[in-house]
């Protein structure tokens, strides 16, 4: 099997169980791209914080 869970067909789960792997691998996808926006956003903050602090 490789990292998306899809696999090569040597591992395959019993039938009621086959939507579980596609499901995983969409649901690993969402996750990484929530975890990017959540990062970017901090660091729009972090970065949008000391670059707007003006002395004037």
């Amino acid at each position: 099997m490789d990292s998306s869970t899809i696999g090569y067909g040597d591992l395959v789960l019993p039938r009621p169980w086959r939507l579980l792997g596609p499901v995983e691998g969409l649901t690993g996808i969402l996750m990484c791209g929530l975890s990017t926006g959540l990062f970017v956003a901090l660091l729009g903050r972090v970065i949008g914080g000391k670059v707007g602090d003006d002395p004037d």
